[in-house]
């Protein structure tokens, strides 16, 4: 195994360590918040302050919440004058994320208003504490109506359903991997995952019926006689009939197997 050089591999352990990087600086962020907003008011330093801080962390501009905290405050800071109104949202965001005990955490802009959820064929995901029940009620209630589970967010997620109890690990900035990463899909590789409200999951479950379980299928019997040999093999629904000589495939089990001519040597995959 390759012994890295810290001054020749910079790039591969910067690239190793970014996630760790970019959450401590979420977690720094956050406690920076909670000082700022302490008093109630923003005031001029303190803006002075944060400037310096998304400058400092300029690389990792790109992440969210980082990302729009800078976007607010360039907006902030571009006419030269901050006004009331312009220290009341960097208030309002600051407030959101920062670190300290809420009764009632909530995550803001993230979520599908409206949403109208179908589950045939859809991959559903779930985080949080739900109200519904437990996580396997919930999930048994998607499979009931011909829904799918994922265990992690992926591109190919419909629908990652937010618990509605919360969990102070839920305020705008701390909600966890499933979360971050869907936002991530939505906003840079241009997912159509939806991001949902509990109560719009059990409002689509209470208006799907579960799906009626499909009929088996009835075996066959297949008979044949060549010569004083006669052969009767009941055939599963399910089974796949190949050839034992040649694997080709066998429609009719009791037939010449149309490849190579054998008669009834046959096995099952």
């Amino acid at each position: 195994m390759k012994q890295l050089s810290y001054d020749k591999d910079k790039h591969l352990i910067y690239a190793y360590n970014y996630p760790r990087i970019v959450k401590k600086a979420v977690q720094e962020l956050q406690g920076l918040a909670g000082l700022m907003i302490f008093d109630g008011v923003i005031a001029d330093d303190e803006i002075v302050f944060l400037g310096n801080w998304l400058e400092k962390n300029n690389e990792l501009l790109t992440e969210f919440p980082l990302s729009d905290l800078h976007e607010l405050f360039r907006q902030v800071v571009s006419t030269g004058e901050i006004t009331n109104e312009d220290r009341k949202k960097l208030f309002i965001f600051l407030d959101a994320i920062a670190s300290g005990v809420k009764s009632n955490p909530v995550i803001d802009g993230i979520f599908t208003e409206k949403a109208i959820i179908t589950f045939e064929g859809k991959l559903f995901l779930f985080t949080g504490d739900l109200e519904f029940g437990s996580r396997e009620k919930a999930e048994s209630a998607v499979v009931e109506r011909s829904g799918q589970i994922s265990k992690s967010c992926t591109m190919s997620t419909d629908y990652l359903i937010v618990g509605n109890l919360g969990s102070e690990a839920y305020k705008y900035s701390r909600f966890g991997t499933k979360i971050d990463k869907a936002i991530e899909y939505q906003r840079h590789k241009k997912s159509s995952i939806q991001i949902v409200r509990e109560p719009h999951f059990v409002e689509a479950v209470l208006s799907t019926p579960p799906a009626k379980p499909k009929p088996k299928k009835e075996g066959k019997a297949y008979s044949s006689k060549r010569g004083s040999v006669e052969i009767t093999i009941s055939v599963k629904p399910s089974s796949e009939y190949v050839c034992g000589v040649c694997n080709g495939s066998l429609e009719d089990p009791t037939e010449d197997c149309p490849s190579c001519g054998a008669f009834a040597p046959i096995t099952t995959k």
